[in-house]
């Protein structure tokens, strides 16, 4: 076999593996994604963005055919499309035009906050990669109206344990971009300078401590050479090495995990806030596990709906719609009034949530890959051992 066929033949392996429970667990992420916008959206205040001076406007490429920033009224029908597709998104109705209409609306919010100069890759994976992704799969095919509708017309269920490669895709998906992303990451930190600049973490912890809300402990850890260097080293390691997450399960979850306690490090010292990240981790969780353990309240629901007739479904949604869009703008402007240009804190308790989490994965992947090196080291002594085809014959 050449060199090229194993790799062909690795890659197909890699991209055919199974993964446990992928159309249920998708179908529950496209709710938590739903809910978890709709919470962390006030934070990009879309409309008071049309208020920025035109001279600070420096478009990035999706907005260079503006010369100007939108105007309010464009900025206040995007955000009430957003709102709309993230309604109809959580009960499941249109999910394929709602997909696009939550790529289209967010595309042109984040764009414009963009083309101010607050660029990251937080707001770039919830607003455009998750949904551009999940507009060419359908994570409208369980736990949804749509797929209540196409039961009626005689399709049959999908299972929601299915685990085959076509179900799962969109998880690969998204960790090769968090590959690319923390990996290329850790090169350019390679070519500049980290290796030899020791100062950069404790010039960014004086940096912080401009801020009205110093931490107590940046000055202490930016003095200390036994502090500061093993966190200098942890972060480019860790970025670079990233990519090691594609080579199963094991090794995502160690990365992944390691992820948010690497953003939760950011938050404290650093006063970046990449809270947005955590729903983009969470298509890693088996969400459908997590509900079969918990599935009675939901089994009643799912019966009711079962139970009613269409019309009565697709009105009872199109209320609910009209609910969250109508409490979303009103607790939205309520919001705003207390955290203009800032981060509403009541986005923390995703980080109480996250963070027990993260630190389960790191220590159970972390015990499973320790684990495995006696394995590797018994592999290299028995391959030692094993005679040579000249031996043999001898």
């Amino acid at each position: 076999m050449t060199v090229l066929s194993r790799v062909n033949q690795t890659v197909e392996r890699w991209l055919t593996a199974p993964e446990r429970n992928a159309s249920g667990r998708l179908g529950l992420y496209r709710i938590l994604y739903a809910l978890f916008y709709l919470t962390y959206l006030p934070a990009m205040h879309a409309t008071e963005l049309a208020s920025i001076p035109t001279s600070e406007w420096k478009p990035v490429l999706s907005m260079l055919w503006l010369n100007h920033p939108p105007s309010l009224t464009v900025m206040q029908v995007a955000q009430f499309g957003l709102v709309v597709g993230l309604g109809l998104l959580l009960i499941g109705w249109l999910v394929r035009p709602a997909t696009f209409l939550v790529l289209l609306t967010g595309l042109l919010i984040v764009s414009t906050r963009f083309s101010f100069g607050k660029v990251d890759h937080a707001n770039t994976f919830l607003m455009i990669y998750i949904p551009a992704i999940m507009l060419f799969y359908g994570w409208g095919k369980t736990y949804s109206v749509d797929a209540l509708l196409r039961q009626r017309q005689g399709s049959s269920p999908v299972d929601v344990h299915d685990d085959s490669w076509r179900y799962g895709w969109p998880i690969k998906v998204v960790l090769w971009l968090l590959c690319i992303l923390f990996g290329t990451g850790g090169l350019l930190k390679l070519l500049n300078a980290w290796l030899v600049d020791f100062e950069t973490i404790p010039k960014l912890m004086y940096g912080y401590n401009l801020q009205p809300d110093p931490n107590p402990l940046n000055p202490v850890i930016a003095v200390t050479p036994l502090l500061y260097l093993p966190l200098h080293f942890m972060a480019l390691g860790f970025e670079t090495l990233f990519p090691l997450a594609a080579i199963n399960r094991t090794w995502r979850t160690f990365f992944v995990s390691s992820a948010i306690l690497f953003h939760l490090f950011n938050l404290l010292f650093l006063h970046i806030n990449f809270v947005a990240m955590i729903i983009t981790y969470a298509i890693f969780g088996d969400w459908q596990w997590i509900y079969d353990r918990l599935k009675q309240p939901g089994q009643r629901f799912g019966l009711w709906i079962t139970q009613q007739r269409t019309s009565t479904v697709l009105g009872s949604g199109l209320v609910f719609v009209a609910f969250i869009v109508i409490v979303w703008h009103a607790a939205s402007t309520a919001i705003n009034l207390y955290f203009w240009q800032d981060t509403p804190s009541y986005l923390a308790v995703y980080w109480w949530i996250a963070v027990p989490v993260a630190l389960y994965g790191v220590i159970t992947s972390g015990l499973k890959l320790l684990q495995t090196i006696p394995a590797w080291f018994r592999r290299d002594s028995s391959t030692a051992n094993q005679p040579t085809e000249h031996q043999s014959q001898v």
